[in-house]
This record gives structure tokens, C-alpha cells and sequence, in this order.
């Protein structure tokens, strides 16, 4: 039996537009506030969804031609209960005139929490690489360290336990032909 068709999720953008010569409480031709929203999310999106707020774009269309627009997302986060992805407000403003754009991002903490953090896989990692290798008896370990000079010994049981990745690191380069010229090709 196929499963159920899943709804389809919508983005829906509700736009409030003021014109005249002060929209906006500002002297601008229009002013446009757009909030977003998404619908046909299932339970589960909707409670992960549920500390985050949709962002809002404010934007000013000056008598001039230009544009000033404002794009804010609350803070906020969105988490499954394991990985949370954190936020402060984040704020980007930009304005165009003429074939000129400026802008500025502001944007102080955006955190992922929740994932293993690089120590935990290291250690993880260096417990498997243990466990894994087989230690030598005490026969094969006097075997080994008596054919050594003395000195060497103790090195020798460290051999047992080293791992070696062979890299080969020689360039691979690659020259394009130009008119008239033929390629080369160094490997």
C-alpha cells in the first residue's frame, strides 16, 4: 500500500503597501511591510518551528527612484529536542540608487548546539583504534625486543600501535591552450 501524498507546504507573503507622501510616517512615493508565513507544515515541523519567528522585509520606495529595504529576523531557534540551531536578531539593510547598492549585515550569534564536538569524535576514534589492534603475546613481544638493540626496544612496542597514512602529494597542474599555442600537461 503507497503511503498518503504528503500536503504540499506553501510560503505565503502578506504585504501591506501605503502610498503618498508620507507613507510609512515617511517622506517616500510607497512604503511596503511583507511577513511571511509557511503553511501545511505537519506536527512535527510546527512544534520545531514553534520558537522562531518569521522574518519581516520593510522596504521604502523614495521619490528619487531609490529603495531602502530592511530585511529583520527575530530571534529565535528552531531545535528537535538533540540539535538546535540559536539566533539573535539579524538585520540586513540595503539601499539602490541608480546602479549603486550599499548595505550593511548585522547578524551577533548564530549557534548550532547540540552536535559532538570534535574532541568527543577524537576520542571516540582513538578508543575504536585500541580496541581494534591485537596485542602481542608476551612470547611474540620478547621475541620481537630481543632482536633489537636495547635501545630500541621500548620504540618497538610503540611500532605495534603507530598508524601511517600515505599521502601522495605531488601537484597536478593543468595549463589551458591558447590560440596557436599547443598545451601542456604536468602530472
Amino acid at each position: 500500500m503507497a503511503g498518503a501524498v504528503p500536503k504540499p507546504v506553501r510560503l505565503v507573503v502578506d504585504t501591506t503597501v501605503r502610498h503618498g507622501p508620507l507613507a510609512g510616517g515617511q517622506l517616500a512615493a510607497a512604503w511596503a511591510e511583507s511577513h511571511f508565513a509557511l503553511e501545511g507544515l505537519d506536527d512535527n515541523s510546527r512544534q520545531a518551528l514553534a520558537k522562531a519567528t518569521a522574518p519581516i522585509l520593510t522596504t521604502v520606495h523614495r521619490f528619487t527612484g531609490s529603495h531602502d529595504m530592511r530585511l529583520l529576523l527575530p530571534a529565535g531557534e528552531i531545535g528537535d529536542g538533540e540539535v538546535t540551531l540559536r539566533w539573535q536578531e539579524m538585520a540586513l539593510d540595503t539601499s539602490v540608487s541608480g546602479n549603486r547598492v550599499q548595505g550593511t549585515w548585522r547578524w551577533p550569534e548564530l549557534a548550532l548546539l547540540g552536535l559532538p564536538s570534535r574532541d568527543d569524535e577524537d576520542a571516540q576514534e582513538a578508543e575504536l583504534r585500541r580496541d581494534s589492534l591485537q596485542p602481542l603475546s608476551k612470547h611474540q613481544q620478547h621475541a620481537a625486543s630481543s632482536q633489537l638493540p636495547c635501545f630500541l626496544s621500548a620504540q618497538a612496542s610503540m611500532l605495534c600501535t603507530t598508524c601511517s597514512i600515505f599521502m601522495n602529494r605531488e601537484p597536478l597542474t593543468n595549463t589551458l591552450p591558447t590560440l596557436g599555442k599547443t598545451a601542456h600537461t604536468a602530472c
